[in-house]
């Protein structure tokens, strides 16, 4: 008889997920004791949740919050709690090696940054965030972002993720300035403040998407709304898209003729399709009775026959300072 599992007629419970809970039939006879058919429901129900205590991380230690304001290392201390780390700056968080922590555990950790803050949770593995799309060693946080994570004997698994962590650089429109976006006014940011965003720059190709700072700025419109990789060492610049409207690109349809960079990010100049107006010096309505009354007030006379009554037909200009429709202005927002 397991004691551990059976303490004077109580059933503790077992770490294991029964698929089913038993029902009984109508032939069951009435069995109590540690294998009667009447605990059989009851057991497995208890083994369920046993399964989801341990599950949830060790269910003993969720006592609350562990407040972090600096750089630090989490421990066995932290399992199943849930860590905030509170920051204006870049601040590193260190995982250990999951390998110490009893199996299931899980740690959540939420950021709360002001002033460019990011939160970097990091260790030493090389895989240290299992994903078979994308395993990596580093995950950023930014303003009121969290993650759950899972440990394996070897690695750490994310199994919840809250924040723009899989839409990184997705643009958007507002009506103001949304959090953990930032409006594309073709200003520097430095790289360690917005590692993510950065990371989707370098995924796109320079030449096309993104280019030199020196380029970008060799022209008031042609490359403004490209990335530029800033002074290449602590800084990158963001397209500048003020007063701009889209258009998709072409590739290859033909019906589009003006891109001269025509990458994603190029400029086109505003223009009208060329067309021309029919104008004529007079209208050939017919000719004055008399002499005395070749007035050009009066009458159209014909061109050819009495030049010098004739009447020429021009347009003035008309129009504002630029080629526009009806618009409602936003801002133009990009996901870090």
């Amino acid at each position: 008889m397991d004691y551990n599992n059976k303490l004077m007629g109580s059933y503790i419970g077992q770490n294991s997920f029964d698929e089913s809970i038993y029902t009984f039939e109508e032939t069951d006879l009435l069995q109590g004791g540690e294998d009667g058919i009447d605990n059989l429901p009851i057991k497995q129900l208890s083994n369920r949740t046993i399964w989801l205590r341990d599950n949830l991380g060790e269910a003993n230690r969720i006592v609350g919050e562990y407040i972090i304001t600096g750089s630090s290392s989490l421990s066995t201390d932290h399992a199943g709690g849930i860590v905030t780390v509170i920051t204006s700056g870049i601040t590193n968080v260190s995982l250990p090696i999951p390998s110490i922590f009893e199996a299931g555990t899980f740690i959540k950790i939420c950021a709360f940054c002001s002033n460019e803050g990011v939160v970097t949770i990091a260790s030493d593995l090389t895989n240290l965030f299992a994903d078979p799309r994308n395993a990596r060693k580093q995950i950023h946080l930014h303003n009121s972002e969290y993650i759950i994570l899972y440990a394996f004997s070897d690695y750490w698994k994310v199994v919840y993720v809250n924040g723009n962590f899989n839409n990184v650089g997705e643009e958007i429109t507002a009506r103001t300035v949304l959090s953990n976006t930032l409006p594309k006014r073709g200003q520097l940011i430095p790289r360690a403040n917005y590692p993510r965003l950065w990371e989707f720059v370098q995924s796109l190709t320079f030449g096309q998407e993104v280019v030199d700072d020196k380029k970008w700025l060799s022209h008031l419109t042609l490359y403004r709304g490209l990335f530029s990789i800033g002074d290449g060492v602590s800084n990158f610049r963001l397209p500048d898209e003020r007063s701009t409207v889209e258009r998709m690109l072409d590739l290859g349809r033909g019906l589009s003729y003006g891109r001269v960079h025509n990458y994603a990010g190029g400029f086109e100049m505003d223009d009208i399709i060329s067309h021309g107006h029919i104008l004529e010096k007079v209208a050939r309505t017919g000719w004055p009775k008399s002499s005395g009354d070749r007035s050009p007030n009066q009458y159209w006379m014909h061109a050819e026959r009495d030049p010098n009554a004739a009447t020429e037909i021009s347009s003035t200009k008309y129009g504002g300072l630029e080629t526009t429709v009806k618009n409602i202005g936003k801002f133009f927002l990009i996901k870090y």
